[in-house]
């Protein structure tokens, strides 16, 4: 699984980190409440927090992979192929790289809805293809220039959202909090699921590993970093809207934090919402097409996909082939107009899917790999809990998901196996 073509390392684990949290710190904050508190109510916090435990766990194993692996740019797709073969890899690569699509064809959407409350004449559909087109050509261009962009974005939705926290917590009514959880402890378990779209940036990450500089150290670093920021913040700006908006109008938007800001700091703090979220959906979904590419990339190298798709632009070193498709595959789930909902559920199953062999794979490699000497290692005190915890954590919260979820997640599943079987095995 190499190739004779290399890329430049040259994202720094601050240019890394950013684009972790690009898309963890992005849209779905600005997104997911309305969404999650219809499922959950306030207790939709709790769910976030769950989301980011079971991601730190799956950064870690992430990180210990992707350090042995460090000339990867599959991330999790290349990690299980080692481990268990092509079969199981093709499944991992086709979840990953339709998770990427439908999350980025999310993060579009949203970003269509929230500039809509300044532009509200432009059709959603029309401005979320613009933006996907846009993001496209810039990842055709170059992953230094995606991480600049990641670099700026991140600092702004920091001290948006802290300006959000910071403001909305005096005018929390704490009736509105009650009751916790409305639909019981099982909804915030589902909802764990709906959410977990946004806790995939580690996996962008190593998705990226061989453009990073030093990643013996900058891999798990910026993997770690990523999840912990953002759990905190999400779970703060859940109480925050769960508390000041009442749960019929917070459900029924499809602005929420936007429509938060504007009850306790009227109409300027909704359009400094409204700028942090075009500026989080931009920056989430570029980091997804920016993870989408290297996995389709890698996979037309192992001819998983075509190997048409193995290639790097001469000039721009970029994987443009792969870029290019994922852009259309986006365009088309925007063109069929799937509910945002959908579209976040499905990505999370598919990734939840990904990490849990992921997690599997940890363990093979470690009984079964002679080879294997990963510069960053799970410490013995916390192995083989991490992946063991980690692997059951992903199981548990896939289940708990909607049939149409399941159903959709299976489908993906069914057809990489059916490729598998009849173009790669030809």
């Amino acid at each position: 699984m190499s190739s004779d073509a290399e890329f430049d390392r040259q994202l720094s684990v601050l240019e890394a980190t950013s684009i972790g949290l690009g898309t963890m710190i992005g849209g779905g904050i600005f997104i997911l409440p309305s969404i999650a508190a219809a499922q959950a109510g306030a207790a939709s916090a709790v769910s976030f927090v769950l989301a980011g435990f079971v991601s730190l766990l799956s950064a870690l194993s992430h990180a210990e992979i992707a350090t042995d692996m460090q000339a990867s740019e599959g991330g999790g797709y290349q990690y299980v192929h080692r481990a268990f073969g092509p079969l199981a890899g093709n499944v991992v690569g086709w979840g990953m790289w339709s998770g990427f699509i439908f999350a980025t064809a999310f993060y579009a959407v949203g970003f269509a809805e929230y500039l809509s409350y300044v532009v509200g004449s432009v059709s959603i559909p029309v401005m979320a293809v613009a933006i996907a087109v846009l993001l496209v050509g810039l990842n055709y261009y170059g992953a230094a220039e995606a991480g600049e962009l990641e670099d700026a974005i991140v600092v702004t939705l920091v001290v948006l959202i802290l300006g959000f926290i910071a403001l909305g917590v005096p005018a929390i009514e704490t009736g509105r909090l009650q009751p916790f959880a409305p639909q019981g402890w099982g909804a915030v378990l589902a909802t764990t699921g709906t959410v977990y779209v946004t806790f995939i940036g580690f996996s962008v990450i190593a998705t990226a590993a061989a453009e990073i500089e030093n990643p013996g150290r900058n891999l798990p670093l910026s993997m770690v970093v990523a999840v912990l920021i953002p759990t905190v913040l999400y779970a703060l700006v859940m109480i925050v809207s769960t508390g000041i908006l009442p749960a019929e109008q917070l459900q029924g938007s499809n602005v929420p934090v936007a429509d938060v800001a504007a009850a306790y700091a009227g109409e300027i703090g909704a359009l400094a919402m409204v700028v942090g979220a075009v500026f989080a959906t931009v920056s989430s979904a570029n980091a997804s097409i920016l993870g989408a590419g290297r996995v389709s990339y890698a996979m037309g190298q192992d001819r998983c996909l075509s190997d048409w798709l193995a290639a790097l632009h001469d000039r721009f070193e970029t994987p443009y082939r792969a870029v290019v498709l994922t852009g259309v595959g986006v365009v088309a789930l925007v063109l069929a107009r799937v509910g945002i909902d959908v579209l976040a559920e499905i990505a999370s199953f598919l990734f939840l899917l990904t990490y849990g062999l992921v997690h599997a794979a940890v363990i093979r490699l470690r009984r079964d790999g002679e080879a294997y000497d990963p510069v960053f290692a799970i410490p013995d005190a916390l192995y083989p809990a991490v992946p063991v915890l980690g692997l059951l954590s992903t199981v548990a919260i896939m289940t708990q998901m909607g049939p149409l979820v399941i159903g959709g997640g299976l489908a993906v599943i069914l057809g990489s196996v059916v490729w598998f079987y009849v173009v790669v095995r030809e």
